[in-house]
């Protein structure tokens, strides 16, 4: 199922606990301006992998560009915030880096507001980490 048919077909359900976790590769603009898409490309695979390996009965989706969004099962949830520390770690690793948002609660009706909470969280994130890095690629 496609990320925004999971969106409406969750407008009506109540999901319980509900965890979404909104994740935005630093850079990739740079980078595909500086050393082309396919050094974009291999960023993406790069961050995909990395939460694919910490989240592996979650559900992934790439929402944008340079955006991903995790919806992770009830157990991968408990250590949220541990594997997008060890995601995160991964990337930095590999050269490249991420900020990232986690919205959590008891239970929601509909999964919009809680992307949009995570999303807020994410950008805090990335307006944190830009304030102390510069956009040009340094790799």
């Amino acid at each position: 199922m496609g990320y925004g048919e999971l969106l409406h077909k969750s407008e009506q359900r109540t999901i319980s606990p509900a965890i979404c976790v909104y994740i935005d590769a630093n850079g990739l603009h740079e980078l595909n301006n500086e050393r082309g898409h396919e050094a974009g490309d291999l960023m993406l695979h790069a961050v995909a992998e990395s939460l694919m390996e910490q989240f592996p009965k979650g559900s992934l989706y790439r929402v944008g560009g340079d955006e991903f969004v995790v919806f992770p099962a009830p157990v991968e949830g408990q250590t949220c915030e541990d594997r997008m520390r060890s995601a995160s770690a991964s990337i930095t690793a590999q050269g490249y880096s991420i900020s990232y948002g986690i919205a959590a609660h008891e239970s929601v009706v509909g999964l919009r507001e809680l992307v949009r909470e995570a999303d807020e969280k994410m950008l805090e994130s990335k307006l944190a980490y830009y304030a102390e890095h510069d956009r040009r690629v340094r790799k």
